[in-house]
Protein backbone atom coordinates (compact mmCIF):
# COMPACT_ATOMS: atom_id res chain seq x y z
CA UNK A 1 0.00 0.00 0.00
CA UNK A 2 1.36 3.24 -0.84
CA UNK A 3 1.86 6.28 1.54
CA UNK A 4 -1.01 8.79 1.99
CA UNK A 5 -0.07 11.67 -0.15
CA UNK A 6 2.00 14.33 1.18
CA UNK A 7 2.28 18.28 0.08
CA UNK A 8 5.71 19.11 -1.47
CA UNK A 9 7.87 20.70 1.50
CA UNK A 10 8.10 24.34 1.28
CA UNK A 11 12.25 25.31 1.21
CA UNK A 12 11.68 28.30 2.96
CA UNK A 13 9.69 26.65 6.01
CA UNK A 14 11.39 24.60 8.55
CA UNK A 15 10.30 21.15 9.06
CA UNK A 16 12.32 18.74 11.77
CA UNK A 17 12.49 15.43 12.84
CA UNK A 18 14.31 14.53 15.89
CA UNK A 19 14.47 10.89 16.85
CA UNK A 20 15.98 9.98 20.80
CA UNK A 21 17.18 6.82 21.73
CA UNK A 22 19.22 4.73 23.64
CA UNK A 23 23.11 5.49 22.86
CA UNK A 24 23.41 1.53 21.64
CA UNK A 25 25.21 0.53 18.55
CA UNK A 26 22.43 -1.68 17.24
CA UNK A 27 20.04 1.54 17.71
CA UNK A 28 22.11 3.75 14.85
CA UNK A 29 20.03 1.80 11.85
CA UNK A 30 17.48 3.59 12.84
CA UNK A 31 18.80 6.89 12.27
CA UNK A 32 19.77 6.04 9.11
CA UNK A 33 16.53 4.47 8.26
CA UNK A 34 14.52 8.01 9.38
CA UNK A 35 17.34 9.75 7.20
CA UNK A 36 15.70 7.30 4.11
CA UNK A 37 12.42 8.43 4.65
CA UNK A 38 13.41 11.99 4.17
CA UNK A 39 15.23 11.66 1.39
CA UNK A 40 12.68 9.94 -0.48
CA UNK A 41 10.24 12.92 0.43
CA UNK A 42 12.73 14.98 -0.36
CA UNK A 43 13.87 13.93 -3.42
CA UNK A 44 17.24 13.60 -2.24
CA UNK A 45 19.88 11.73 -4.60
CA UNK A 46 21.67 8.42 -3.66
CA UNK A 47 24.87 9.71 -4.04
CA UNK A 48 24.21 12.34 -1.87
CA UNK A 49 22.29 9.97 0.72
CA UNK A 50 25.44 8.00 1.03
CA UNK A 51 27.49 10.99 2.54
CA UNK A 52 24.66 12.04 4.51
CA UNK A 53 24.35 8.49 5.80
CA UNK A 54 28.43 7.77 6.37
CA UNK A 55 28.51 11.34 8.58
CA UNK A 56 25.64 10.73 10.73
CA UNK A 57 26.48 6.63 11.28
CA UNK A 58 29.86 8.10 12.08
CA UNK A 59 28.23 11.02 14.59
CA UNK A 60 26.05 8.41 16.38
CA UNK A 61 29.25 6.06 16.71
CA UNK A 62 30.98 8.85 18.71
CA UNK A 63 27.80 8.86 20.75
CA UNK A 64 27.91 4.84 21.64
CA UNK A 65 31.31 4.62 21.87
CA UNK A 66 32.65 7.57 23.73
CA UNK A 67 29.68 9.57 25.85
CA UNK A 68 28.65 7.59 28.54
CA UNK A 69 31.50 5.76 29.51
CA UNK A 70 29.89 4.96 33.10
CA UNK A 71 26.65 3.80 32.13
CA UNK A 72 23.46 4.33 30.06
CA UNK A 73 22.41 7.35 28.27
CA UNK A 74 20.54 9.19 25.04
CA UNK A 75 21.05 9.84 21.76
CA UNK A 76 19.41 12.69 20.25
CA UNK A 77 19.56 13.33 16.56
CA UNK A 78 17.46 15.96 14.82
CA UNK A 79 17.55 17.05 11.30
CA UNK A 80 15.68 19.75 10.11
CA UNK A 81 15.04 20.66 6.00
CA UNK A 82 14.57 23.97 4.97
CA UNK A 83 16.41 26.68 2.24
CA UNK A 84 16.89 23.48 0.40
CA UNK A 85 19.43 22.56 3.31
CA UNK A 86 19.50 19.67 5.66
CA UNK A 87 20.78 20.72 8.89
CA UNK A 88 21.72 17.95 11.14
CA UNK A 89 22.63 17.72 15.40
CA UNK A 90 23.57 14.93 17.00
CA UNK A 91 23.89 15.41 20.22
CA UNK A 92 24.26 13.59 23.71
CA UNK A 93 24.70 14.40 27.78
CA UNK A 94 27.81 12.61 28.34
CA UNK A 95 30.85 14.43 30.42
CA UNK A 96 32.06 16.02 27.43
CA UNK A 97 35.38 16.04 25.37
CA UNK A 98 38.89 17.55 25.67
CA UNK A 99 39.46 17.11 22.33
CA UNK A 100 39.71 20.90 21.37
CA UNK A 101 41.59 23.52 22.50
CA UNK A 102 39.59 26.80 24.06
CA UNK A 103 37.35 26.58 26.95
CA UNK A 104 34.32 24.37 27.33
CA UNK A 105 31.18 25.04 25.29
CA UNK A 106 33.47 26.30 22.45
CA UNK A 107 32.78 25.37 18.94
CA UNK A 108 35.31 23.60 16.24
CA UNK A 109 34.05 25.11 12.97
CA UNK A 110 36.97 23.58 10.72
CA UNK A 111 38.85 20.07 10.31
CA UNK A 112 42.14 21.35 11.61
CA UNK A 113 42.92 19.49 14.58
CA UNK A 114 40.45 16.86 14.43
CA UNK A 115 40.64 13.26 14.84
CA UNK A 116 39.90 11.01 11.71
CA UNK A 117 35.91 10.83 12.59
CA UNK A 118 35.59 14.56 12.78
CA UNK A 119 37.30 15.48 9.67
CA UNK A 120 35.69 12.94 7.99
CA UNK A 121 32.20 14.56 8.73
CA UNK A 122 33.54 18.06 8.23
CA UNK A 123 34.79 16.67 4.99
CA UNK A 124 31.39 14.83 3.69
CA UNK A 125 29.72 18.27 4.51
CA UNK A 126 28.97 21.73 3.94
CA UNK A 127 29.49 23.01 7.48
CA UNK A 128 30.51 21.13 10.28
CA UNK A 129 30.52 22.23 13.99
CA UNK A 130 30.95 20.87 17.46
CA UNK A 131 29.71 21.99 20.71
CA UNK A 132 31.57 20.20 24.24
CA UNK A 133 31.13 20.96 27.52
CA UNK A 134 30.56 19.31 30.54
CA UNK A 135 26.53 19.14 29.92
CA UNK A 136 27.23 17.20 26.73
CA UNK A 137 28.44 17.49 23.13
CA UNK A 138 26.42 18.35 20.38
CA UNK A 139 27.86 17.94 16.47
CA UNK A 140 25.98 19.79 13.74
CA UNK A 141 26.41 19.57 10.41
CA UNK A 142 24.53 21.46 7.22
CA UNK A 143 23.99 19.24 3.43
CA UNK A 144 23.36 21.21 0.68
CA UNK A 145 20.34 19.82 -1.26
CA UNK A 146 20.55 19.52 -4.97
CA UNK A 147 23.89 21.56 -4.41
CA UNK A 148 21.87 24.92 -3.72
CA UNK A 149 23.97 27.19 -1.18
CA UNK A 150 22.65 28.39 2.25
CA UNK A 151 20.81 31.69 1.66
CA UNK A 152 23.31 34.83 2.63
CA UNK A 153 22.99 36.22 6.72
CA UNK A 154 20.63 32.58 7.42
CA UNK A 155 21.61 31.08 10.88
CA UNK A 156 20.26 27.80 9.99
CA UNK A 157 21.35 25.97 12.95
CA UNK A 158 19.22 28.35 14.75
CA UNK A 159 16.37 27.76 12.65
CA UNK A 160 16.32 24.63 13.04
CA UNK A 161 15.90 24.41 16.43
CA UNK A 162 11.78 24.07 16.70
CA UNK A 163 11.31 21.03 18.34
CA UNK A 164 9.79 21.38 22.31
CA UNK A 165 12.32 20.02 25.08
CA UNK A 166 9.86 17.32 25.57
CA UNK A 167 11.65 15.19 27.97
CA UNK A 168 12.05 11.56 27.00
CA UNK A 169 12.88 8.95 29.72
CA UNK A 170 16.01 6.69 29.84
CA UNK A 171 15.90 3.76 27.36
CA UNK A 172 12.81 4.84 25.48
CA UNK A 173 12.89 5.25 21.49
CA UNK A 174 10.95 8.59 20.56
CA UNK A 175 10.15 9.69 17.04
CA UNK A 176 9.27 13.40 16.96
CA UNK A 177 8.13 15.65 13.90
CA UNK A 178 6.79 19.00 13.11
CA UNK A 179 4.19 20.14 11.17
CA UNK A 180 5.06 20.03 7.32
CA UNK A 181 7.32 17.21 7.82
CA UNK A 182 6.86 14.48 6.32
CA UNK A 183 5.45 11.81 8.57
CA UNK A 184 3.89 8.84 6.23
CA UNK A 185 7.67 8.29 4.53
CA UNK A 186 9.31 8.76 8.03
CA UNK A 187 7.05 6.52 10.25
CA UNK A 188 6.81 4.20 7.64
CA UNK A 189 10.45 3.30 7.50
CA UNK A 190 10.91 3.76 11.77
CA UNK A 191 8.15 1.35 12.52
CA UNK A 192 9.67 -1.13 9.89
CA UNK A 193 12.72 -1.55 11.40
CA UNK A 194 10.99 -2.14 14.70
CA UNK A 195 9.21 -4.72 13.43
CA UNK A 196 12.00 -6.10 11.92
CA UNK A 197 13.69 -6.53 15.44
CA UNK A 198 10.88 -7.77 17.02
CA UNK A 199 10.75 -10.36 14.50
CA UNK A 200 7.19 -9.77 13.32
CA UNK A 201 5.77 -12.36 10.28
CA UNK A 202 5.64 -10.82 6.89
CA UNK A 203 1.95 -10.71 7.66
CA UNK A 204 2.08 -8.63 10.78
CA UNK A 205 4.61 -6.57 8.82
CA UNK A 206 2.30 -5.68 6.25
CA UNK A 207 -0.48 -5.13 9.09
CA UNK A 208 1.85 -2.31 10.63
CA UNK A 209 2.63 -0.12 7.24
CA UNK A 210 -1.13 -0.12 7.20
CA UNK A 211 -1.30 1.48 11.12
CA UNK A 212 1.96 3.69 10.36
CA UNK A 213 0.41 4.74 7.15
CA UNK A 214 -3.33 5.53 9.31
CA UNK A 215 -1.22 7.06 11.99
CA UNK A 216 0.33 9.76 9.68
CA UNK A 217 -1.92 10.76 8.22
CA UNK A 218 -4.80 11.16 10.87
CA UNK A 219 -2.45 11.54 14.75
CA UNK A 220 -0.79 14.63 13.26
CA UNK A 221 -3.60 17.35 13.67
CA UNK A 222 -4.39 16.03 17.20
CA UNK A 223 -0.97 16.39 18.36
CA UNK A 224 -1.48 18.62 21.51
CA UNK A 225 1.33 21.11 20.91
CA UNK A 226 1.94 20.65 17.15
CA UNK A 227 4.58 17.86 17.12
CA UNK A 228 3.76 14.90 16.33
CA UNK A 229 5.60 11.68 19.00
CA UNK A 230 5.28 8.13 18.09
CA UNK A 231 7.25 6.22 21.27
CA UNK A 232 8.43 2.29 20.70
CA UNK A 233 9.26 -0.49 22.97
CA UNK A 234 10.18 -3.42 20.75
CA UNK A 235 11.32 -6.91 22.10
CA UNK A 236 10.78 -10.57 20.81
CA UNK A 237 7.10 -10.99 21.39
CA UNK A 238 5.66 -7.91 19.65
CA UNK A 239 5.82 -3.80 19.25
CA UNK A 240 4.41 -1.10 21.34
CA UNK A 241 3.30 2.15 20.27
CA UNK A 242 3.02 5.08 22.25
CA UNK A 243 1.05 7.90 20.72
CA UNK A 244 0.95 11.57 21.93
CA UNK A 245 0.66 13.55 24.26
CA UNK A 246 -2.79 14.32 22.07
CA UNK A 247 -5.78 16.55 22.58
CA UNK A 248 -8.42 15.83 24.56
CA UNK A 249 -10.50 13.09 22.28
CA UNK A 250 -7.71 12.59 20.22
CA UNK A 251 -7.42 8.93 20.49
CA UNK A 252 -11.21 8.76 19.31
CA UNK A 253 -10.40 11.02 16.83
CA UNK A 254 -7.56 9.20 15.25
CA UNK A 255 -9.27 5.78 15.53
CA UNK A 256 -12.57 7.21 13.45
CA UNK A 257 -10.43 8.74 11.09
CA UNK A 258 -8.77 4.85 10.15
CA UNK A 259 -12.32 4.00 9.80
CA UNK A 260 -13.69 2.25 6.36
CA UNK A 261 -17.13 1.96 5.38
CA UNK A 262 -18.47 -1.57 6.12
CA UNK A 263 -15.43 -2.77 7.25
CA UNK A 264 -14.44 -1.06 10.83
CA UNK A 265 -11.09 0.55 12.13
CA UNK A 266 -8.25 -0.51 11.19
CA UNK A 267 -6.29 0.51 14.29
CA UNK A 268 -8.97 -2.70 16.24
CA UNK A 269 -8.77 -4.87 13.40
CA UNK A 270 -4.76 -4.82 12.97
CA UNK A 271 -3.97 -3.86 16.72
CA UNK A 272 -4.22 -6.78 18.94
CA UNK A 273 -5.12 -3.93 21.82
CA UNK A 274 -6.02 0.11 21.19
CA UNK A 275 -6.32 2.17 24.49
CA UNK A 276 -6.14 5.83 25.24
CA UNK A 277 -4.79 6.49 28.36
CA UNK A 278 -4.49 10.06 30.23
CA UNK A 279 -0.73 12.09 30.76
CA UNK A 280 0.12 12.14 34.01
CA UNK A 281 1.16 15.57 34.66
CA UNK A 282 -0.11 17.17 31.58
CA UNK A 283 -2.37 19.59 29.98
CA UNK A 284 -5.46 19.04 31.06
CA UNK A 285 -7.30 16.57 28.90
CA UNK A 286 -3.99 15.47 27.38
CA UNK A 287 -3.82 11.63 26.60
CA UNK A 288 -1.98 9.03 24.42
CA UNK A 289 -3.14 6.24 22.34
CA UNK A 290 -1.27 2.93 22.87
CA UNK A 291 -1.08 0.28 20.34
CA UNK A 292 0.00 -3.50 20.50
CA UNK A 293 1.11 -5.64 17.68
CA UNK A 294 2.16 -8.95 19.14
CA UNK A 295 4.08 -11.39 16.89
CA UNK A 296 2.34 -14.21 14.91
CA UNK A 297 -1.44 -14.35 14.16
CA UNK A 298 -3.40 -11.36 15.82
CA UNK A 299 -5.47 -12.25 18.43
CA UNK A 300 -8.51 -10.50 17.31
Amino acid sequence: MSSPSEAAPDVARPASVRLTLPAQAENVALARQVLAGLAEALDIGEELLADINIAVTEACNNVVFHAYPDGEGATEITITSVFDQLVISVRDEGAGMNRFPGEAGAVAETSAGLGFGFALMSSLSDQFGVDSGASGTEIRMRFAIRGKPAPDGEDLFDSARLLDARPVPVGDIDLALTPGAPAAAVLGRFISLLAARARLSIDRMSDLQLVSDALALHAPPRALDGCFHVSAADDESGLDLRVGPLQAGGSEAIVAGATLTGVGSLLHLLSDSVASEPVSGGAPGAEVLRLRLAGGARSG
